[in-house]
């Protein structure tokens, strides 16, 4: 990658160290010719996220555990399971043990 891939760029980098716990590094590329507040604002950005994701790293953990599990989710329902009674239920039906319900006559 060249130099100007970074130029007006932020990164904010996620490794491991030797001892396996999470560091993170924000770095900015910002042009010396970019405007003053855009510059003001993009730094306070990066110092932010940064700030939040050390204190938050498991909180982010968690929604992508979420999000992962989500996407997880939907690929089951769209491969298209089917619903196939149990014996017990087919059983229970024919026999009446099961009281269907009218939803309007619940209120």
């Amino acid at each position: 990658m060249t130099d100007d891939a970074f130029h007006n760029t932020m990164t904010l980098t996620i490794r491991l160290d030797d001892d396996g716990k999470i560091v993170a590094d924000a770095c900015d590329y910002l042009s010396d010719d970019l405007d003053g507040e855009i510059a003001d604002y993009m730094s306070c950005l990066i110092t932010g996220m940064h700030l939040m994701f050390n204190s938050m790293t498991d909180a982010y953990a968690y929604i992508g555990y979420l999000a992962q599990t989500n996407v997880q989710l939907k690929e089951e329902m769209d491969s298209g399971i089917e619903f196939e009674p149990s014996e017990e239920l087919i059983k229970a039906l024919s026999d009446g043990k099961i009281i269907p319900f009218n939803r309007k006559k619940l209120n």
